[in-house]
């Protein structure tokens, strides 16, 4: 759910892709749902993937998100709203993980977007993780 301030962030902003749906009972909120997937590594994150649901494909759970960017994902800005592959968390209390370029996350700030909280997103090489920031994070 955003407010209407981050609704006209986006909408200023010219964000593509981005699936928002006024909430009739809440004037000035709305349902938000990036349709973009960022590349994530879930295998070397270790992300569990619990009961795999045979009529819909789902997963009861799926622990741990990827803070790692996929090996071999390429991505041409850093001004960009998306969301990772998979809902995260267990049966009914699952959410969207959503990333933003670093460039997304300044112009949110300078926005006065209140209440956002950003963890970094590393790019691996092979087993190791270098230091070295993507020019994305995870909106929290």
């Amino acid at each position: 759910m955003i407010s209407e301030k981050f609704y006209n962030f986006c909408k200023e902003g010219g964000y593509k892709n981005l699936r928002i749906i006024p909430l009739e009972k809440s004037k000035g909120f709305y349902f938000f749902e990036p349709m973009d997937v960022f590349g994530l590594d879930y295998e070397f994150c270790r992300t569990k993937f619990i009961d795999k649901r045979d009529c819909c494909g789902s997963y009861d759970e799926v622990i741990r998100p990827p803070v790692i960017k996929a090996k071999n994902y390429k991505i041409e800005s850093n001004d960009f709203i998306m969301k990772a592959e998979y809902y995260f968390g267990s049966y009914s209390y699952k959410g969207d993980v959503i990333i933003v370029g670093t460039e997304t996350a300044k112009k949110m700030k300078a926005y006065g977007l209140k209440g956002l909280y950003f963890k970094n997103i590393y790019d691996s090489n092979g087993l190791k993780i270098t230091k070295k920031e993507t020019d994305a994070i995870v909106l929290d």
